[in-house]
């Protein structure tokens, strides 16, 4: 026998598996295939057999391996693994630096990705549900490929010019069907994250041309992650959620886009939408645990991550994107609430009492030490290493060291007004105060003020009133849509954003219609009353949206609406067996 080397005994006991025969066939084919690793590597991909390469070709060490290796072999492997969700290789060529990220993924290779996944129907899924078109592929998006796939093929060293010329007549026969086929280009997936997040922008997320198609990512694993999560790859996505540098704003991203994605799927996919919950679950999961361990390490290192912008996710904080993406457990730890707090003060330290005390006389906020001022903006400047947080530990820790608190520099009086009737805090307390004299001066109006013959002038305050009412609102819409995208893009974005915004748009049709009957003076009077009886009882509902803060009274009127959306699905049985007993019972009574 020549080659007594290839030939590979295999020995099965009764518990012989396939898993055993499988491997063995592997190892029979490393040995008699090549001895080169690039070869062998690309054979166990193949299998999906990461243990194998672990005692077979990781046999003669590390450094070894990575003196045979060839760049663009190792590429087009790292490439087959992200295709074929080979998350163990994937992990694999990453550890043991075989692929540097940092110079991996480049635009034309990411629009790749998005473009050869073997099962894509969740992402169209998707897509279609927000209304993003996929666009076809130009013909020099075409020719840019040909010529990345040409340099990469003749760089390569045991590559000849008769084997690309073979890959590009390969190319050139599928270029037809490539040109009329839908392609998911970058721009389409930007356009899909801006609908889905409600803000995104990215200079890298453009069209593939040959100036740019080896633009690399400054955060492969952040690209990487979001390609991901869009295909429903799990393991691949915790994966590069580890690796990545923003973990916590990133996680918060991925539990954003999972819950945007469950609400695209059929109604009957109830499999496909308790699997995305779960994942969701579990990076919410996590990065709960990342922000907990920060803040038991560093109370400012926790708010100063829970609370800087992100400049990639349209200046997004993590507070924000928690709430839209419900994740209430990440919300209700120890740093989230920490930050709320921080936001509700707004560097503005006094009990309830000393609060409407300043807010009824001002000059109390400059005279005394009742109430107590930091200053916010300063503790979320843009700075580098630990200096913010130097800061932060001086500025959020209460001190009781009065000498230390002389040495700081005092806040100018003109400073204390500004922070003191900016703070969320007191204007919500004035906001509250001011809706209640409204209430009280709508139902007096309506009550004693109103005239057929003639608009008095309780009435026109009261029209001016809504008037002002309608205009805040639209300037709260317009505030908002300050973003690329249509009017009905940001319109929908809006409505969806607070679920009391709706309801204000109801109120503003319902104002302008009272208004508009009161121009027919007496012919219209009764109709114009009855609609501002109506307007005046939803108003007095507005008063759930204060009681949402109160901690006693905000769960009650979560409940409340809850029991009423139960109560209406009874009433709908109920309706079965009123109608048909009033109708009889009136035809019976009244038979004439």
């Amino acid at each position: 026998m020549e080659h007594e080397n290839l030939v590979s005994c295999v020995v099965f006991d009764a518990m012989g598996t396939g898993d055993t025969f499988d491997k063995a066939i592997l190892y029979a084919l490393i040995k008699s295939s090549t001895t080169d690793p690039n070869d062998q590597l690309l054979i166990a991909l193949k299998f999906g057999r990461i243990d194998v390469v672990q005692e077979e070709i990781l046999s003669k060490g590390v450094n070894y391996l990575k003196s045979k290796m060839r760049p663009n072999k190792l590429k087009d492997i790292m490439t087959t693994a992200l295709l074929e969700d080979r998350t163990e290789f994937v992990q694999f060529l990453i550890d043991l630096e075989l692929v540097k990220m940092q110079t991996y993924l480049d635009m034309s290779t990411l629009n790749w990705l998005y473009n050869n996944v073997e099962d894509a129907s969740i992402l169209k899924t998707t897509l279609n549900y927000y209304g993003v078109v996929m666009k076809q592929s130009s013909p020099s998006l075409v020719g840019t490929a040909l010529m990345a796939t040409t340099a990469n093929v003749l760089s390569m060293d045991t590559e000849t010019a008769g084997e690309a010329n073979k890959v590009l007549e390969m190319l050139f026969q599928r270029r037809s069907v490539r040109a009329k086929r839908d392609w998911t280009n970058l721009p389409t997936i930007s356009e899909l994250l801006l609908k889905m997040l409600g803000s995104f922008s990215s200079p890298y997320y453009e069209d593939i041309m040959p100036l740019n198609h080896n633009l690399l990512f400054p955060e492969p694993f952040q690209e990487l992650f979001i390609w991901a999560v869009l295909y429903n790859r799990n393991d691949l996505a915790m994966l590069f959620w580890q690796y990545a540098d923003d973990a916590i704003s990133l996680g918060l991203i991925g539990c954003n886009l999972y819950h945007k994605i469950a609400r695209a799927l059929p109604s009957y996919d109830t499999n496909g939408q308790l699997m995305l919950a779960t994942q969701k679950l579990c990076l919410e999961q996590v990065s709960k645990a990342m922000i907990e361990l920060c803040y038991s390490k560093s109370n400012e290192k926790a708010l100063y991550l829970l609370e800087r912008p992100l400049i990639t996710w349209g200046d997004h904080r993590c507070m924000p994107l928690a709430v839209h993406a419900e994740c209430r457990e990440f919300i209700a730890s120890v740093a989230c609430q920490h930050a709320i707090d921080f936001e509700w003060r707004a560097g503005i330290h006094a009990n309830p009492v000393a609060l409407i005390l300043g807010y009824m006389c001002p000059l109390l906020l400059c005279t005394t030490k009742l109430i107590r001022f930091e200053e916010p903006s300063k503790l979320l400047e843009v700075a580098t290493g630990d200096d913010i947080f130097q800061q932060l530990g001086k500025r959020l820790k209460p001190t009781l060291d009065t000498t230390k608190d002389e040495e700081e520099p005092s806040i100018p009086n003109s400073k204390k007004l500004e922070m003191f009737y900016r703070a969320p805090r007191t204007k919500f307390c004035a906001h509250t105060a001011f809706y209640a004299v409204f209430l009280v001066f709508f139902s007096y109006t309506l009550l004693f003020g109103l005239k057929a013959d003639r608009v008095t002038v309780l009435e026109a305050i009261l029209m001016v009133y809504l008037f002002s009412f309608g205009v805040e609102t639209v300037r709260s819409f317009v505030k908002s849509a300050w973003e690329r995208g249509s009017v009905g893009f940001h319109l929908a974005k809006w409505l969806r954003g607070n679920k009391w915004h709706p309801y204000d748009v109801a109120l503003i049709f319902g104002c302008a219609t009272a208004i508009a009957l009161r121009l027919g003076l007496e012919e219209t009077f009764i109709y114009a009353k009855s609609v501002y009886s109506i307007v005046l009882v939803f108003f007095f509902l507005r008063l759930f949206q204060m009681y949402a803060v109160n901690r006693k009274l905000g769960p009650k009127s979560v409940m409340i609406f809850h029991m009423l959306v139960e109560l209406a699905v009874f009433l709908l049985i109920l309706l079965i067996f009123l109608v048909p007993y009033g109708i009889s019972t009136q035809a019976v009574l009244f038979p004439y």
